[in-house]
């Protein structure tokens, strides 16, 4: 099988990872915006079906206009969909619902072993090529981010882990279908077919069940709308942007620093206090991810 070369020069792999961090930075944001948003009433359903029914009420005009010459077939079209319906929809809810059974921190840092199943599945799929010294400094960026969000207090649910751990496989496998099935796709033309699958699917979910409710406080709809630009528009675009530079391996690497950003949005927006191990985990993940960057750099190039 041909390997697929993402690295054709450093403009790229500079760009990528920028676009990428500058998403990671955008998307740890929300974890603290959306916990002040329950405080006005609204549910974890209602939440998520606003969130992408409004993102993809804003991109599918801007898309259809733009990008109409660069619609994929009808085939890779439903494919598109079904993938970010079923999968992406998935992982949304199973984090969603993570948080509100185990701490943010344990439900991020579970979230955030999809890099290594990534890894994992490229590596046996034979579009990847993996070293020993890779592998190892892969192992070594999750043991850093393991020790920045280690809390000895932890009480831990297992419905939660589950949740956790299920949102993190469901992405792993999304990531590479999204790879595979929009890599020639501008990013703003594959932002709108990533939401406008869980906007079908969630919705419908949610008021199958009842669950779909407007009944919370107006100020709700300013913690929606942060969702939307931040999350939904500016942070998946410049995170689709890095994923057709970088490729899906380099790219879920990189998305290990939402983590610490998020653990920076929760001291300032939410007041809590940053641990010296988050500070050290925190500046030896960055250290190793940027070797462990490097090794995959020199080795796919």
């Amino acid at each position: 099988m041909t390997k697929r070369k993402y690295f054709y020069h450093s403009g790229d792999i500079l760009k990528g990872s920028i676009c990428v961090l500058t998403a990671s930075l955008l998307f740890g944001l929300l974890p603290s915006i959306t916990l002040n948003s329950y405080q006005g009433g609204i549910n974890v359903l209602t939440m998520q079906s606003l969130k992408y029914l409004l993102v993809t009420a804003i991109l599918l005009p801007f898309s259809l206009l733009r990008y109409f010459r660069h619609l994929p077939p009808l085939k890779t079209a439903l494919k598109l969909l079904a993938a970010s319906g079923i999968l992406y929809a998935l992982q949304a809810l199973l984090y969603a619902y993570s948080v509100t059974y185990i701490p943010v921190a344990l439900s991020v840092l579970l979230l955030f072993t999809y890099p290594i199943l990534v890894s994992l599945m490229e590596m046996l799929a034979g579009r990847e090529t993996f070293h020993l010294k890779s592998g190892l400094l892969l192992a070594s960026v999750f043991a850093s981010l393991c020790f920045a969000l280690f809390r000895p207090n932890w009480e831990i649910s297992i419905t939660g882990v589950f949740c956790a751990l299920a949102a993190s496989f469901s992405y792993a496998l999304y990531v590479l279908s999204l790879n595979r099935l929009s890599h020639a796709m501008p990013a703003p033309l594959t932002n709108t077919f990533v939401n406008a699958g869980p906007a079908v699917t969630i919705t419908l979910f949610s008021c199958l069940t009842g669950k779909f409710q407007l009944d919370f406080a107006p100020f709700t709809w300013w913690f929606i709308l942060f969702n939307v630009l931040l999350g939904g528009i500016a942070g998946y675009y410049l995170w689709l942007k890095g994923l057709k530079l970088l490729g899906p391996v380099v790219t879920s690497a990189l998305s290990m620093t939402e983590p610490l950003f998020a653990i920076l949005a929760s001291a300032v927006l939410l007041g809590q206090a940053v641990t010296l191990n988050e500070l050290i985990g925190g500046i030896c993940f960055l250290v190793l991810l940027t070797l462990f960057t490097r090794s995959l750099e020199k080795s796919g190039g």
